[in-house]
């Protein structure tokens, strides 16, 4: 019996480059919606994946209660209340460990200095003639004036300050009477001398700032808790829903499909919550011992950034050696960034390859691509997701013989066999994991 052509077990190929540019548009287009409804795609986003990664929970519990589903569903949802308690915790004292150490610090180091320049004299001047009074009164009175337009100017160009001229009410309409006195009460402030007390005021501004942040991520988290409950309630009826929209023999593929994703997912999350624990405590650790402060808000750091690849340690290795630099010295802000450089590098490159292994199977550059392009569209909370999107998409392109060069292109392999291998191939219930 002949083979068939070895053309018949490529993907389909796309038929015109003009349906490459319309798929490119249609990104684009998808991006965007989106990102305008952020609002309603986010919170359902995190249920979803919350809700995968807690379904071995959720089962487990129900078959060592007999069947009883409410059981499973109360034992799931106690553990997901217990992290995100835990989770709101850690950033409320993170948030109080700054604003108690770093904001209150700088402010009284500038009143302390502008309290001094403003008076505008020294201890010789104050024993001197008239004529060296009068220079230093006039000398004192254009730096006061030069310290009151730059705080003008910097509090009237400061987005977040609500003052912003292009964003101002027209004074013509009478509503910019009380930015306009507010202003002029600021330059006034740091005109006498005062400008300690306005630091003080922008310093309680940035409590409120964080107070009102953290309290909209609690919010959030409460939806996606609900959210997250009402999956794994609906998870039978969505499957059974699955199983009729598609044909009989594509039933068991579909099923295989969506196995491995919650495998995959699972798997992931998991390494990178152990991992970020792990690598959060190693950072600390190191911090404590050089006396480093705000070691909870660097741990808080760690461990969050730990699910952003790539850039996420980046970042959460230069902070603290930034911080460093700024209230050490220079040797201790070095040993410190080599420190944790260490760390990163073996966690990095020795501990998370070998306990992830190649349960990834995605690109390098294509993880890359995924955290910009998904951070632009949900900020942080898109680059924490961008990797379990990207493989819901690999391994569903995978089993759609026209959209498997998706699949390819995707994934870290070099040909469909060893797509096949990692995700399975169509009319496969699954791959080998």
């Amino acid at each position: 019996m002949s083979e068939p052509p070895a053309e018949l077990d490529k993907p389909y190929r796309l038929a015109h480059p003009a349906l490459g540019m319309l798929g490119l548009v249609a990104l684009v287009l998808v991006g965007w919606a989106l990102h305008a409804m952020q609002p309603v795609f986010l919170p359902i986003a995190f249920a979803f994946f919350l809700a995968l990664l807690l379904a071995p929970v959720d089962g487990w519990a129900a078959r060592i209660a007999g069947g009883r589903r409410w059981v499973g569903h109360l034992a799931a949802m106690t553990l997901l209340a217990t992290a995100i308690a835990v989770f709101i915790g850690v950033l409320w004292m993170s948030a109080q460990q700054f604003l108690t150490r770093f904001p209150a610090e700088q402010a009284t180091e500038a009143m302390e200095q502008l309290s001094g320049e403003s008076s505008g004299e020294t201890p010789d001047a104050a024993g001197g003639d008239d004529a060296g009074d009068e220079s230093g009164e006039a000398a004192g009175e254009a730096a006061a004036g030069a310290t009151g337009a730059a705080v003008e100017s910097a509090i009237q160009a400061t987005p977040g300050a609500g003052l912003n001229p292009t964003d101002r009410p027209d004074p013509a309409q009478g509503g910019g009477g009380a930015a306009d006195g507010l202003v002029e009460q600021i330059g006034s402030l740091a005109g006498g001398g005062g400008l300690g007390g306005t630091l003080i005021e922008r310093a309680s501004g940035l409590a409120t700032t964080v107070v009102s942040t953290i309290s909209g991520i609690a919010l959030a988290l409460v939806l996606i808790f609900f959210l997250t409950l009402l999956m794994l309630i609906e998870a039978p009826r969505w499957h059974a829903k699955l199983d009729a929209a598609t044909r009989p023999e594509k039933r068991r593929e579909v099923a295989g499909a969506v196995e491995l994703v919650a495998k995959k997912v699972r798997r992931y999350l998991a390494v990178r919550f152990v991992l970020g624990i792990v690598t959060a405590l190693l950072y600390t650790g190191w911090l404590w011992i050089f006396g480093l402060d705000l070691l909870i808000v660097w741990a808080l750091l760690t461990f969050v950034l730990n699910f952003v690849p790539s850039i996420g340690s980046l970042i959460s290795g230069i902070l603290p050696v930034v911080y460093a630099f700024a209230t050490r010295d220079p040797w201790t802000a070095v040993m410190i960034g080599a420190g944790l450089l260490v760390i990163e590098q073996v966690m990095g490159n020795y501990v998370d390859p070998r306990v992830q292994g190649r349960h990834l199977s995605i690109s390098a550059l294509v993880i890359l691509s995924a955290l910009l392009f998904w951070g632009w569209v949900w900020g942080v909370a898109g680059a924490i997701l961008a990797v379990p999107i990207t493989m819901v998409v690999m391994v569903a392109c995978a089993h759609v013989p026209a959209l498997r060069w998706i699949a390819l292109g995707l994934s870290d392999e070099t040909d469909y066999d060893g797509v096949d291998a990692q995700l399975g191939a169509p009319g496969e219930a699954g791959a080998a994991d």
